[in-house]
């Protein structure tokens, strides 16, 4: 813009000199002076008309405006990082509460192991199983408390606090009902929404502009050229004088350089397309980063449950079910072998805790 804006500037000189005569014809080749020269002017430079410095305005403003557009991107990146550790670090305390209430039940089903053995209703193996399955259930507790220290200390690295501050998770994941959109709907709300999306589009409008400017600088350009000033032998004695003129720049020939950069020009602007089309094309159904896309689908028991959830309720109610009210009548290996199924099926749907 700075460009468009009339440049005013300043100078004050003083000059002590001589001259050869015959410089300016006179007669004789005598060496004149010496004598002062004071002078005191203002410049004025203004463009009245170049389209290239237009073109080279506007790109700069949509330069801005892509700027903006990537910090607000890159602030919603880090809001959707530290959500997705908040969520982490909640299935991890979650898993801990099952790992807790798992190893209770497990305490449980080794004391029933030992009373029916002591009315022989049991043999020693069905112990030793249960001994076994409650080392098992409190190895998964350390690893699930491990796994909820690493997801808190992701989390606070992501904030940015200090790693000594305790951090308490105060919610509990629960099920959100999520209203279903049709994929038309879904990817009108996606292109309406997409930060990076308007940022591309105005990137894509910036390097059209830059191809623009540097195209337009074959076009004649308009400009006035003024001063005045005073001008004399010392300041007492000075005569204001001024000159104003208006210049038409025709651009003839300069060495190849314009149309080099013409062409570096193009081939930003056949890039940003490119990236324009990839980023449309990833939020589109079919395309790269969607449910439909092959590189995306989830493994099998990650993120979707072959079964009924099991979570810290699931196994409560489990244990009051096979260990709560059949006492010494029931049969220690189906207790156990129920357990056994309720963890596996626990482990392999993490995400339904």
């Amino acid at each position: 813009r700075g460009a468009l804006l009339p440049n005013i500037s300043a100078t004050v000189s003083g000059t002590r000199r001589t001259f050869f005569g015959g410089t300016f014809g006179t007669a004789g080749d005598a060496v004149r002076g010496p004598f002062n020269v004071f002078d005191n002017r203002g410049t004025l430079t203004q463009n009245l008309f170049s389209l290239s410095l237009i073109q080279r305005w506007r790109a700069a403003r949509r330069g801005v405006e892509v700027a903006e557009l990537d910090a607000e991107a890159t602030k919603r990146d880090m809001m959707a990082t530290v959500g997705l550790l908040y969520v982490e670090a909640l299935r991890a305390e979650a898993a801990v509460q099952a790992a807790e209430a798992n190893l209770g039940l497990n305490q449980q089903l080794l004391k029933l192991a030992q009373d029916r053995k002591s009315a022989g209703l049991a043999t020693a193996l069905d112990v030793t199983r249960a001994q076994v399955q409650l080392e098992n259930e409190h190895q998964r507790l350390l690893v699930a408390q491990n796994e909820r220290e690493r997801a808190k200390l992701n989390l606070i690295r992501a904030i940015g606090i200090d790693f000594d501050v305790r951090l308490v998770l105060t919610d509990e994941l629960t099920l959100a009902e999520v209203k279903r959109q049709s994929p038309q709907e879904a990817l009108v709300v996606a292109r309406a929404n997409r930060v990076e999306l308007t940022a591309q589009k105005r990137r894509e409008r910036l390097a059209e502009l830059t191809l623009s400017s540097v195209t337009s600088e074959r076009l004649p350009s308009l400009a006035f050229n003024g001063d005045y000033g005073f001008i004399g032998n010392s300041f007492d004695e000075s005569f204001a004088t001024y000159s104003g003129a208006v210049v038409l720049s025709v651009p003839v020939f300069d060495g190849g350089q314009r149309e080099g950069r013409i062409a570096e020009s193009r081939s930003q602007v056949h890039q940003e397309q490119i990236r324009m089309k990839d980023v449309s094309d990833s939020d589109h159904p079919g395309g790269p980063g969607c449910a439909s896309d092959p590189r995306f689908h989830l493994a099998p028991g990650r993120g979707r449950s072959r079964g009924p959830p099991v979570g810290v309720q699931g196994i409560r109610s489990l244990q009051g079910a096979v260990c709560g009210g059949s006492g010494g009548q029931s049969r220690g290996h189906e207790c156990s072998d129920l357990h056994c199924s309720s963890s596996r099926q626990r482990d392999r749907s993490p995400f339904e805790l």
